[in-house]
C-alpha cells in the first residue's frame, strides 16, 4: 500500500511541472460559510476568540485567485461539513484529501 506521502509528492510533482502554485490557506478562519447547509465547528479559546475549522479551503483559494495569484493548488486536511461534530472532540476525525484545483480565469 503506497502511502499519502507518496501521492501527496506525486500530485505535487504533477503540479510543479505544469508551473501551479502550491498554497496553504488558514484551517482556522473568522466567520462560518454563509451556506446554511454547510456546518462549520466552533472553535473557542480560552482569550475568548471564537474561531471556526474551515470546511473547504475554496473560499481562501477564490480569494487568492481574485487578488492574482494566477493558477493555484493545496494539499491540506479539512473538516467535513457532516462530520463537524466529531471534529470538536477530543478524539476528532479528520479527512485528508486533495482540495480541488482552480484555476485563473486568464488561462
Amino acid at each position: 500500500m503506497k502511502s499519502v506521502r507518496h501521492y501527496s509528492a506525486r500530485a505535487r510533482a504533477f503540479f510543479a511541472a505544469r508551473g501551479v502554485l502550491e498554497v496553504d490557506t488558514p484551517f482556522l478562519i473568522n466567520y462560518p460559510p454563509s451556506d446554511v447547509h454547510i456546518h462549520s465547528a466552533r472553535v473557542e479559546f480560552p482569550d475568548a476568540r471564537t474561531l471556526f475549522l474551515h470546511t473547504s479551503p475554496e473560499y481562501a483559494m477564490k480569494r487568492l485567485l481574485a487578488a492574482g495569484s494566477g493558477d493555484i493548488f493545496q494539499i491540506c486536511t479539512w473538516c467535513a461539513p457532516w462530520n463537524a461534530r466529531a471534529c470538536t472532540t477530543a478524539s476528532s476525525r479528520f479527512s485528508s484529501g486533495i482540495a480541488s484545483v482552480f484555476r485563473s480565469m486568464t488561462s
